[in-house]
């Protein structure tokens, strides 16, 4: 009796948008698109309205009372609706079976109320939503109430004055924190005396515009595989305790200007590494210390590395062509010179190179023809020289977007025939300053 209130109450509350409710007829609510049962009691234990079309929210209406007639109700998804409601509903703190909450860019607008600190079971709690709505959340007391929680996203939220790590520290259980662009400014402490989250995989505090430096709390999270701190103010060096983190695979500091200091050496020995951004950063020196001392791990797994935008400079040496697993490279907008060495022919994986705006001014070794794969390629604002030929370019088949320019007029030749037909599949090509020929080809 209880679902079938729910079936007819929740129905009526709910817009038709993107046609959800085609499939809701009938009595029997299990038969309805996005709802699930037990196949045993006939219980309804999910609930999956998510309705993303084309990155857009569909219009939903209120979320009605007659929830409360779910009593076997574990999980709920909720995303892009917007919802004709302020504040999240009481309704979902009476449902303590719930271990799956998933409100993303639901609309709420209000402050986040401690009722759903009543969801002891509840693993799973994702709030996250547009910063230009800002639902507050000043007082974050019932967050420890969740002892289950593994996965706690609320980006976006407005959580100044919040005391968050002091909350979250109280989750032992939590596997991956989301606080993404939630106005933490003057909120990161640089020590904490006890951190309890030390199971955690996953934390994303990029987008806070913290002021501070680095805080040493971060390096007893030993068990951390994606860190991202992109998009913030941090100052200061980067910290050699970075090495305690031995299981990185994903480490994101970029768009931080104001991190004043080498490129540490010390980030090769995180040899798990998968992708290291440092785009931005205002770090200068060589990368040679840094390169040695990754590739001396003989199962490196790097995939993407972005360096760009930075103060760099010297040669790039031989030992990027140990990363063989690269699959993204990008030094755009530094002070690097020289050639290119042979050895990026042993990047076989590598699919995006841009080394544009340096100062290179020697070779484009014939090695970069063996990078069949690669489909981005922009070597453009610097001062090469030498010979390219039709063998070297032959097996660039992939090829989308060639971009290569030169300062000095003539200095780079491009021997190829009139009548050379090129593997490429070219979306974009850009030469400048080349001389090619005898005749370009037809």
């Amino acid at each position: 009796m209880g679902q079938y209130v729910f079936g007819l109450s929740f129905k009526k509350g709910v817009t038709n948008d993107s046609g959800r409710l085609f499939s809701w007829v009938g009595e029997d609510c299990c038969q309805w698109r996005g709802v699930e049962c037990n196949n045993q009691t006939g219980h309804v234990t999910k609930l999956n309205l998510c309705c993303k079309k084309k990155d857009n929210s569909c219009s939903f209406g209120e979320v009605s009372s007659s929830l409360i007639h779910l009593k076997y109700l574990n999980y709920l998804d909720l995303s892009w609706n917007n919802i004709d409601q302020v504040q999240i509903p009481k309704v979902f703190g009476i449902l303590e079976n719930l271990m799956y909450l998933c409100l993303f860019y639901a609309s709420f607008l209000g402050e986040i109320l401690p009722h759903l600190g009543n969801l002891s079971s509840l693993m799973h709690l994702d709030l996250h939503d547009s910063y230009s709505f800002g639902m507050k959340a000043e007082n974050l007391d019932w967050l420890p109430s969740l002892s289950s929680l593994k996965y706690l996203d609320m980006g976006g939220r407005n959580l100044t004055g919040a005391n968050w790590l002091q909350a979250v520290t109280m989750l032992p259980s939590l596997h991956e924190l989301h606080l993404s662009r939630c106005e933490l400014e003057h909120c990161l402490p640089p020590s904490f005396p006890f951190v309890n989250f030390t199971s955690l995989f996953v934390l994303d505090l990029s987008n806070n515009q913290f002021n501070s430096s680095i805080p040493q709390w971060l390096f007893n999270l030993m068990s951390l595989t994606i860190l991202d701190l992109s998009s913030n103010s941090l100052q200061g060096t980067i910290p050699y305790n970075f090495v305690n983190l031995r299981n990185l695979e994903h480490l994101d500091l970029s768009e931080n200007p104001y991190i004043t200091s080498n490129l540490p050496s010390f980030l090769g020995n995180l040899c798990k590494l998968k992708t290291l951004s440092l785009k931005s950063t205002n770090i200068g020196g060589n990368i040679d210390g840094f390169l040695d001392n990754f590739s001396t791990y003989l199962n490196n797994s790097m995939e993407s590395l972005d360096l760009s935008l930075n103060k760099l400079v010297g040669n790039i040496p031989d030992s990027l062509g140990r990363l063989e697993s690269l699959r993204y490279l990008n030094l755009y907008c530094n002070s690097f010179w020289g050639s290119i060495p042979p050895s990026i022919g042993n990047l076989s994986s590598l699919q995006q190179l841009d080394l544009s705006f340096n100062e290179m001014n020697e070779t484009i070794p014939a090695s970069l023809g063996q990078l069949s794969e690669l489909v981005i390629l922009d070597l453009s604002a610097n001062s090469w020289r030498g010979v390219i030929t039709e063998t070297q370019l032959m097996n660039l088949t992939r090829l989308e977007d060639f971009v290569l320019t030169t300062y000095t007029v003539h200095s780079l030749v491009f021997i190829v025939m009139y009548y050379w037909v090129p593997h490429f599949r070219l979306k974009t090509l850009e030469l400048e300053n080349c001389l090619i020929g005898p005749k370009f080809p037809v």
